[in-house]
């Protein structure tokens, strides 16, 4: 058996196992969750026009040369931005979101183990 499917398998098999565990997470979204779309289709509208433009700006200055990229200075900068942006990320939850106490434990459980994932991708 190949190693990708054992491995689906064994998580399929622990969700099945701990399933009774996430109560009611993930059936209906909570009060605060619910967007409201009156006014802001402008606002995405917009803001897909301009990345839109810069992303055919950027490609246009990568084809015509006036851009060069180092791919391995491009990934070890982009670990940095992924990095902070979760670290941000995780901030701005803590701080700005209005949760309640089961849900800063589980976006705190979240946090943890991802920091423990990092640490055994980067090998500290």
């Amino acid at each position: 058996m190949p190693l990708p499917e054992l491995e689906w398998q064994l998580g399929l098999l622990q969700y099945k196992l701990t399933a009774h565990h996430l109560g009611n997470a993930g059936l209906e979204p909570s009060v605060s969750q619910t967007l409201t779309v009156k006014g802001k289709t402008k606002t995405i509208r917009a803001s897909l026009w301009g990345v839109s433009m810069g992303l055919a700006l950027f490609i246009t200055l990568l084809f015509t040369r006036v851009l060069s990229i180092h791919p391995i200075q491009l990934a070890q900068a982009s670990s940095y931005v992924i990095g902070g942006s979760v670290l941000l990320y995780f901030l701005y939850v803590f701080t700005f979101e209005k949760l309640e106490k089961q849900e800063r434990k589980k976006i705190a459980a979240i946090g943890i183990f991802l920091s423990g994932l990092g640490c055994v991708l980067l090998r500290f």
